[in-house]
């Protein structure tokens, strides 16, 4: 009779442990790479008064070494996504940029606005050209981190940092390529202010 008394104590205290795990796994989502430690959405901050300042030159050895880690963020996941599957894309396209990177006039930045943690959210690949006695700086490639997503900070506002960059710079801003080959850029910046 002790031992059927021992047995219902002990399933009644592994059914309570069930629950238990039940519950820590349905909180795992707070652990996502865009998130806090404290299940709070990561948010960065765009500098209002001078947005040129969140863009960053960087040099070809940078850019890959960031593209690189991208890429194995992505690949190490058993199952690929439809989004990861658009950034390794550009990922790719990225490697013709690089194999170019000694010409003078491809210019390669990335877009970190503040947060908690001092990320980049887009690698941009420009080129500077002279038409009609204007300076243009026109953007060839934008690929956004796994990591980034639209409840951080909106991509209007790395377009307004490209727009102030070319204002500071005395350089107009042409965005067509962009426009042409990815068609989000083209219905969300279309109309931003």
């Amino acid at each position: 009779m002790e031992i059927v008394k021992d047995l219902c104590i002990y399933i009644f205290n592994m059914k309570y442990i069930f629950l238990f795990f039940v519950y820590l796994f349905t909180q795992v989502s707070c652990l996502l790479p865009n998130k806090m430690p404290n299940g709070q959405p990561r948010k960065y901050f765009p500098n209002v008064n001078n947005r040129k300042n969140d863009i960053k030159y960087i040099d070809s050895e940078m850019t890959f070494f960031i593209a690189k880690h991208w890429t194995n963020n992505i690949v190490v996941s058993p199952r690929i996504n439809k989004e990861d599957k658009h950034i390794l894309k550009r990922l790719s396209r990225l490697n013709v940029f690089l194999q170019h990177c000694n010409t003078p006039n491809i210019l390669f930045m990335v877009w970190s606005p503040s947060g908690v943690y001092n990320e980049v959210l887009f690698i941009i690949v420009a080129r500077t050209k002279m038409k009609r006695n204007k300076k243009y700086l026109c953007v060839n490639l934008l690929i956004q981190s796994p990591f980034w997503d639209s409840q951080q900070v909106e991509s209007k506002e790395l377009k307004l940092a490209l727009e102030h960059l070319c204002e500071c710079s005395n350089m107009e801003l042409d965005l067509s390529f962009v426009y042409n080959w990815d068609f989000r850029y083209k219905l969300e910046w279309n109309d931003s202010i």
